[in-house]
């Protein structure tokens, strides 16, 4: 099972028009390609918005094929937050981590945390860390050590497109063609994710090493 978190409920408007919406929503678009392209219970995607009670579909999620994705926004002045639709609210990786737990994620969740956000994997000047890489730190000290966690580089397409290698999620980077400024294909969204080792696991597997 694949989840979209969104940190938000349903009845934030700005969100639910960016993401939630019928026709041309960027869940309902990734669903949708996916129930019509790709078989099997692991490649099942819903999306489960904030509500502040715990859900039954994140609830259920447990198994190393299981995964989730942070949707929003992230790029140099956001920093270690994300804004979760263009125009929209601000949330800490503190708040979104919170939010996630609170929407019943158990800690026995041994499946893969996505920060499926633009630039999510990268530090940015003037901040201690990537997006990413906080809600790692957020998440493992509360107890969420069975998991994986990834950020990715570069702008992403939010759900599936047609591209060089197929359909696909694509990195987009901005290029100079012609006399116009485009965006250009950067390989697929998937070579661009990086795994993020949570700071406190990272100073034990040194200490390990050095001590």
């Amino acid at each position: 099972m694949k989840v979209l978190f969104m940190a938000v409920g349903k009845n934030d408007l700005v969100a639910f028009n960016e993401y939630g919406r019928a026709n041309g929503g960027s869940n309902t678009e990734w669903i949708d390609w996916t129930d019509a392209n790709q078989a099997g219970a692991d490649k099942k995607v819903t999306a489960v918005w904030y509500t502040g009670d715990s859900d039954p579909t994140m609830r259920a999620l447990g198994t190393a094929t299981d995964q989730v994705y942070i949707r929003g926004h992230n790029d140099a002045t956001l920093g270690t937050s994300i804004q979760v639709a263009r125009g929209g609210q601000v949330l800490s990786a503190a708040e979104v981590g919170k939010r996630l737990i609170e929407s019943g994620l158990r800690k026995r969740f041994q499946g893969k945390i996505k920060c499926y956000n633009c630039h999510s994997g990268e530090k940015f000047d003037g901040f201690k860390s990537s997006f990413a890489q906080a809600l790692a730190d957020y998440m493992y000290n509360h107890g969420y050590d069975n998991c994986t966690y990834y950020g990715y580089e570069g702008a992403l397409d939010s759900f599936y497109k047609s591209g060089s290698e197929g359909t696909h999620k694509y990195r987009r980077d901005k290029q100079i063609v012609g006399n116009a400024m485009k965006q250009v294909e950067g390989g697929r969204a998937r070579d661009n994710r990086t795994q993020i080792i949570p700071r406190f696991l990272l100073a034990m597997r040194v200490g390990r090493i050095f001590g």
